[in-house]
């Protein structure tokens, strides 16, 4: 390919990205806040996780007749200890254990392990060739995919904002800033200046990582045996360098918390629990026709057939409009 072919491919290449990698718009949507429990739904639109996945590990799941601990000894074997245990039990054990803070801290241990694979991608990209328009050009493509990772924005959210006793506000305006700072040595060819910003930003990425490693486990002493036990042995076996496996793990864990499309809740006592955040779908039973209006005033439509309860009153046993609890 010629000089030009490739300045113009370039250029091709830079203007699709623009969106994503523009810290006013993709990479914002990745750290800023936003409404966040979508991001399992959006996450596997942004990122090929099922096909990804397969060409990673072939059998994902254990084989008939695999024992419990057979299939715990095998870091792939389960997308997550914690998914499996929460998506055997009943509804009720789901809408009770949902959101706790430990889980909280577990998705965005998931989220930042995610975000840190893509980064050390940009820095094996730097590092591959002495041809810097052609590795700018691959460190682009793998920036993009960071910023695609927009569809983690809960995870990261929950990391940087939601768990503030350990996350500052500083924390998300200097992986932000970092983010912007990468994204423009990208776009002004100065190789050297971006694998010095993502070396930076894998630095404090880590750091976060380990913060949330502690805190998840600080956050789970309140939980049964069981659940206790699972978040633990996740913790120590996230995910690390492969962004499609993190993904496929953090999926699965959003799944488990929050999607009861389809689900059969008319016989749940519902106003015992928070409902803001869980997903749901037309074939949903609700208890009555008055919690399924009010479920459907406060919901915002996601994805095909797949409705997110936003609203943060529900109605009581009486049909009583009153604020949400556990």
């Amino acid at each position: 390919m010629n000089d030009d072919a490739l300045t113009g491919l370039h250029a091709a290449t830079a203007a699709r990205l623009a969106g994503l990698l523009d810290v006013d718009g993709g990479l914002r949507d990745l750290l800023l806040r936003a409404h966040h429990r979508d991001a399992g739904y959006r996450m596997r639109r942004a990122i090929d996780v099922d096909g990804g996945l397969r060409a990673i590990v072939p059998d994902t799941q254990p084989q008939a007749g695999e024992s419990e601990s057979a299939a715990e000894r095998n870091p792939h074997a389960t997308l997550g200890l914690v998914a499996d245990l929460l998506g055997a039990q009943t509804l009720e054990y789901r809408l009770g254990h949902r959101l706790e803070p430990a889980l909280d801290a577990l998705a965005g241990l998931f989220a930042v392990a995610i975000v840190r694979a893509l980064t050390a991608a940009v820095l094996a990209e730097l590092g591959r060739s002495t041809d810097s328009r052609q590795v700018l050009r691959r460190a682009r493509t793998e920036v993009g995919g960071l910023a695609r990772g927009g569809a983690l924005d809960r995870g990261l959210d929950l990391a940087f904002e939601r768990l503030g006793d350990f996350a500052e506000t500083r924390d998300a305006d200097t992986i932000r800033r970092m983010a912007g700072d990468l994204d423009r040595a990208l776009d002004r060819g100065d190789a050297r200046a971006a694998g010095d910003l993502a070396r930076s930003m894998a630095v404090r990425l880590d750091e976060i990582r380990a913060q949330l490693r502690d805190l998840a486990r600080e956050r789970a002493g309140h939980l049964g045996d069981r659940l206790r036990a699972s978040l633990e042995r996740d913790v120590d076996r996230c995910p690390e360098g492969n962004a499609v496996l993190a993904a496929a793990w953090a999926t699965a864990l959003d799944r488990a918390r929050h999607d009861f499309a389809g689900a059969d809740l008319s016989g749940v006592a519902l106003g015992r629990f928070t409902l803001d955040g869980l997903l749901w779908s037309s074939a949903t039973r609700w208890p009555s026709d008055t919690w399924r209006g009010q479920v459907r005033a406060d919901s915002a439509m996601i994805g095909p057939d797949l409705y997110e309860i936003r609203g943060r009153q529900v109605h009581d046993s009486n049909g009583v409009r009153s604020p949400a609890g556990r």
